[in-house]
């Protein structure tokens, strides 16, 4: 024999223990996925699906299918002189003034609609969405 009496007691103790600290953490973290599944989780609400061109840096930016890094850049450049021009309030309010931004033409614009969201202050929201 290998194992004697008292080690054989041991190691059933030891796998006694293991068992019972993996079946009360089983008991204790259930994780139970309702049928049918519920349409939106709770938080859907909270995820961002669009991106502010007022907030974005150039890298999130140009993330955007069809968006060029170069764009982007212009974008935040744009974005950077407004704010440095002393102007007030959001340099992007609407989808069109977007259009101000070298390289961004009617095309382009709406292209860009369902990717981007404007400031709720002035109740414009991009189209498409």
């Amino acid at each position: 024999m290998i194992w004697n009496q008292r080690q054989r007691v041991g190691l059933a103790l030891i796998g006694f223990v293991i068992a019972s600290i993996l079946a009360f953490r089983i008991w204790k973290n259930r994780a139970d996925i309702p049928d049918p599944m519920p349409p939106s989780g709770d938080r859907a609400a909270e995820l961002v699906d669009r991106i502010d061109p007022n907030t974005a840096d150039a890298g999130i930016l140009s993330a955007i299918p069809g968006l060029s890094r170069a764009v982007a850049v212009r974008i935040v450049e744009y974005r950077e002189a407004w704010t440095k021009a002393g102007r007030r309030g959001p340099a992007f309010t609407c989808l069109d003034d977007l259009k101000n931004v070298k390289g961004i033409g009617d095309t382009t614009a709406r292209m860009l609609s369902e990717y981007l969201v404007f400031p709720a202050g002035n109740g414009s929201v991009a189209p498409g969405g």
